[in-house]
């Protein structure tokens, strides 16, 4: 009896070191899209970005599985090949995620959608036959969307792109409008409001293209002075001549890339034929940065006008330059 007793717990801790010494079961992450039995692509990498690196999920700030999904497949990545650690494929983004379980500071950025510049095809080539293929008609050819490309920078080592002004950025919208054309609005230069701020691309498209025709005296001024124009991020830059940054973008990008000595001058906050009438842009910067300089009211505009036509007619130089006949008044003049 004893015996019989003791050969089976010999039997049952022989069998526990078994199972404690046999190899642990393998997630779905760890066979090939597709195999069957596992989840989607987009589920499984989701369970492994929730899990590993939620501070780089897409730009919904929601680290839910429902906004992870849905991202991820607005994004239209391939299969890819199972294992890969470079290219641009959901295969590639599933590796980095399930090794960023244990060191997240090596692999989450690769493991995002953006790819991290490990697991993208973040070059030129690739964002610019996606807007041929998803939002045709923005560029008149390849040669000029490469042009533009050339400016937008690529995303920091160790961050994610979602919402900045990057190439990768710019890429993903730019897939995602096969679904979704409404997205070829961030893939722009200006970024649409979804990939940086209008004025950082502005910059950029200025410093890569008018080197030797200088706009600014340097890229501060840009800055500075393309936050006080108007802004129509809705409408995009394919909307003509207006008095707005995105206008001013447009000949910054490839037409100033091909012909700078035309273009360039056409970036700047006054031009006689491009981006609004001089005096309407000039009247309309004082009206909303300069209250104090003329009169809100009709007396005030028909003043500004006339203000700026006579500076205009004897070559003096309109705000926001330094150096301007008239003078940005933010304040009430005081009293005698």
């Amino acid at each position: 009896m004893f015996t019989s007793r003791f050969r089976t717990l010999l039997v049952l801790s022989m069998a526990l070191a078994g199972c404690l010494d046999a190899p642990r079961l393998k997630s779905c992450a760890e066979f090939p899209i597709g195999t069957a039995g596992c989840p989607t692509a987009c589920e499984t990498w989701c369970d492994l970005m929730l899990a590993a690196c939620p501070n780089v999920l897409p730009a919904t700030g929601d680290a839910t599985l429902r906004a992870c999904l849905t991202s991820c497949g607005e994004a239209l990545i391939a299969d890819g090949t199972f294992g890969a650690m470079t290219g641009d494929s959901m295969a590639c983004r599933i590796e980095h995620a399930r090794l960023a379980a244990t060191t997240p500071a090596d692999h989450c950025r690769a493991a995002s959608l953006e790819g991290g510049g490990t697991c993208t095809d973040a070059r030129c080539d690739v964002y610019c036959e996606s807007m041929a293929a998803n939002c045709a008609g923005f560029y008149p050819d390849d040669e000029s969307c490469l042009r533009a490309c050339e400016a937008f920078p690529l995303a920091a080592p160790g961050t994610s792109a979602v919402g900045t002004n990057t190439l990768e950025c710019r890429v993903a919208r730019a897939r995602a409008a096969a679904d979704d054309t409404a997205a070829c609005r961030g893939a722009e230069p200006s970024g649409g409001g979804v990939c940086g701020d209008p004025c950082d691309a502005y910059c950029d498209q200025i410093d890569a293209h008018c080197d030797a025709n200088p706009v600014y005296p340097d890229r501060q001024s840009c800055q500075d002075t393309c936050g006080l124009l108007r802004r129509d991020e809705e409408a995009g830059m394919q909307t003509g001549e207006r008095n707005t940054v995105e206008c001013r973008l447009y000949h910054a990008t490839y037409p100033a890339a091909f012909d700078p000595a035309t273009h360039c001058p056409h970036t700047g906050v006054y031009h006689a034929a491009h981006c609004g009438p001089v005096c309407d842009t000039y009247c309309d910067l004082m009206a909303s940065h300069c209250p104090f300089t003329y009169a809100q009211d009709a007396q005030g505009a028909s003043a500004c006008r006339t203000d700026c036509e006579s500076i205009v007619m004897t070559g003096g130089v309109l705000w926001p330059a330094a150096d301007a006949t008239t003078a940005c008044l933010t304040e009430a003049p005081a009293g005698p």
